[in-house]
């Protein structure tokens, strides 16, 4: 790709933040910020949000008294995830695991109030939100009865998947305090999407010798297909929030608008080769289809989203009970990659719908539960709970029909959390740990997305996956 003005942008960020990667943005509430705002879970948009308020409620950044300047560690996240396919098939394969470990995000933030304006406060953020890393490879080898029924076939698969996906954020926020229970809040964010896809797919057919009768001429079927995407977008949007309070009751409203998109392009590769080999008269019945698009149009949107929260404080103020649900508006499938068209069309000539991809959400609700107990003056101990609803929905009709998509598993996720947050003067500590646990079982073989129909039948099995997360959070804030 050319070098430009994104890219110096993309080069600070690694810089700042250093690399996280993740998959595509099916889920919201994957959010992971070491914060306390993440021990309960997320469930801060009607009290509390402190240092996170620039993302859960602008209106709480004048909650925040003193200078507050906050830093994370960058501590580990152990995934356990296991595969398997429904056995009764001849095209299946028997369980395999696969342990993996990633890089908790950091969350950099300072927060300050105007000293002519005492009413007004200010945060600057920067901070990774979500993030996942998928990566594995497979070879199988299975029994099969695709193109001649009782001649014994075997199948030989190979797998070779990979998909990272990372989303940072920055951006200022302001809040002003209307009265002692009412403020309002405003921030102004711009994220960056990066995405790196990788998906090869080689799989031969051939005949049991023995038991291939006469009367069927001996065959090979090969079948490769690989797909490479490398993807930036970049985007603004503004998120509007309100809070008020009442006796041992908070009340909080955050309102996102869906963002706008500033730049993005990217470069696919694509490559589908089909093959039958009989033992006679050369080769027979082959598809080739090679493509290298660069430049393309590309973009992941982010939808509107209104979330509503309440705190309850009890009487002695030593037990405080979250409670947050928000709503996510679906976005209709769109183009994610358009290999079609080309930004610079006079250097780089459009492509083909081979190399388009398309995505899409439906609408979703998530909610979330916390706790937190004040054990001493000093010391705290906080619980919470939340759910992460995937929200992936596509269209097969019109356009979309023979437009490409993006192999992955679109799980459901449930997230436990439980810390401390310890309070030494001026400064504040975390530390928490987070579990994390998802399964999905769903037709179309080991994270296949069909895209050719000449291996829909070699690959139209039941998966069944189940992911078991450890998240350890660890982090601090600063007063002054």
């Amino acid at each position: 790709m050319k070098f430009n003005f994104i890219h110096i942008i993309i080069v600070f960020v690694f810089l700042l933040i250093n690399k996280n990667v993740f998959a595509q943005p099916d889920r919201y509430w994957s959010v992971t910020f070491n914060t306390e705002a993440s021990m309960l879970a997320g469930a801060v948009v009607g009290d509390n949000s402190d240092i996170t308020s620039i993302y859960f409620n602008p209106a709480g950044i004048s909650q925040i008294e003193d200078k507050k300047l906050m830093l994370n560690a960058n501590l580990f996240k152990l995934d356990f995830e296991t595969y398997s396919q429904d056995n009764s098939g001849p095209n299946s394969y028997d369980r395999f695991d696969d342990l993996g470990f990633r890089v908790q995000p950091r969350f950099v933030s300072y927060t300050y109030r105007s000293r002519k304006h005492p009413k007004i406060s200010f945060q600057f953020a920067v901070f990774n939100r979500d993030y996942e890393l998928k990566s594995v490879y497979v070879q199988q080898e299975n029994k099969s009865d695709i193109f001649h029924s009782g001649v014994g076939e075997t199948a030989l698969i190979n797998t070779d998947y990979r998909n990272d996906y990372y989303n940072y954020w920055g951006g200022i926020g302001s809040s002003y305090q209307i009265s002692s229970k009412l403020s309002v809040g405003l921030s102004i964010l711009g994220t960056l999407k990066n995405f790196s896809y990788d998906y090869y797919k080689f799989i031969i057919v051939k005949p049991n010798l023995d038991l291939l009768p006469d009367s069927i001429p001996y065959y090979v079927v090969s079948y490769e297909d690989y797909e490479r995407v490398i993807m930036y977008d970049a985007r603004i949007l503004a998120k509007i929030g309100v809070k008020y309070k009442l006796d041992n009751w908070a009340f909080g409203l955050n309102v996102t608008l869906p963002s706008v998109r500033i730049m993005g392009n990217s470069d696919v590769k694509r490559k589908v080769d089909y093959v039958k080999y009989p033992d006679s008269d050369g080769i027979q019945n082959r598809y080739l289809l090679t493509e290298n698009s660069l430049y393309r149009e590309s973009e992941f949107k982010d939808p509107l989203s209104i979330a509503l929260g309440t705190v309850f404080t009890s009487k002695s103020a030593k037990s405080q009970y979250y409670f947050t649900v928000e709503y996510f508006k679906g976005i209709d499938t769109y183009t994610a990659v358009n290999g079609e068209k080309s930004i610079y069309p006079e250097e780089y000539p459009e492509g083909s719908l081979a190399t388009s991809y398309k995505f899409g959400t439906k609408d979703i609700v998530n909610f979330a539960v916390g706790y937190k107990r004040l054990l001493s003056e000093n010391f705290d101990l906080i619980l919470g709970y939340r759910t992460d609803f995937n929200a992936y929905q596509v269209s097969d009709e019109g356009k979309y029909k023979e437009m490409n998509e993006f192999s992955k598993v679109h799980n459901d996720l449930n997230h436990f959390t439980i810390g401390s947050n310890f309070n030494y003067k001026r400064a504040s500590f975390i530390l928490g740990f987070e579990t994390s646990y998802g399964s999905k079982t769903q037709d179309g073989g080991f994270l296949i997305v069909d895209n050719n129909n000449l291996v829909q039948k070699l690959e139209k099995v039941s998966l069944n996956y189940s992911i078991f997360s450890i998240g350890v959070f660890l982090g601090f804030s600063l007063g002054f």
